[in-house]
């Protein structure tokens, strides 16, 4: 259960990691460069982050090889020619080991953001995620992007809710083992204050 967690988590933050304010730059950007290319691969950074998914991974392979993503353009949407959506996953070269279920797809653009979205009284503009409409709704996936989420959906994708309800088990759990931690509680030693007996 945890290390299911632990790949929840792991793609989680891969999807975090697609955002230009965590890529170095652009051109490092794995999802970016399967989007212009076609197809792109990059090894999957061992740090804060990612460290403890990747030896994971690595304990199950049986090998401390490096973990890489893999990423290759689905398609480019037709509205948005400079976005499109882009399947991930994860392998390890020196084992030949692939982990097609961690993974997923994304859509994003040349410029590391997701694709515009519309107002649903204007379809017809685009605006920025997040943007609140006039009416005072938010903004919505386009007809041609809500049809991509709903394709991944339905052959077994997580949604963005489902990627974060993990992220805040996993942030929670985390929080807890820092408490007992700093309580002097961990694995051997004995209580010391704010326990009643």
């Amino acid at each position: 259960m945890i290390e299911r967690r632990s790949l929840a988590i792991f793609m989680g933050s891969i999807l975090l990691y697609s955002q230009p304010v965590f890529a170095q730059s652009l051109d490092s950007n794995v999802f970016v460069t399967a989007l212009q290319r076609g197809r792109a691969e990059a090894p999957v950074p061992n740090d804060a982050m990612f460290g403890r998914a990747t030896a994971s991974l690595q304990t199950r392979a049986g090998d401390s090889g490096p973990i890489w993503i893999r990423a290759v353009r689905l398609h480019q949407f037709k509205q948005q020619s400079s976005c499109g959506r882009v399947a991930f996953y994860i392998f390890q070269p020196s084992t030949h080991k692939t982990w097609p279920t961690v993974g997923g797809q994304l859509n994003i653009c040349t410029d590391g953001m997701p694709p515009l979205r519309v107002c649903s009284e204007r379809p017809q503009s685009l605006v920025s995620a997040g943007t609140a409409c006039p009416n005072g709704t938010p903004s919505i996936d386009t007809p041609e992007v809500a049809t991509a989420i709903r394709s991944a959906l339905n052959s077994g994708g997580l949604s963005a809710g489902q990627v974060e309800q993990a992220s805040n088990v996993q942030a929670a759990a985390r929080a807890a083992k820092s408490a007992i931690d700093a309580e002097g509680l961990g694995p051997g030693s004995s209580p010391q204050r704010g326990i009643a007996h």
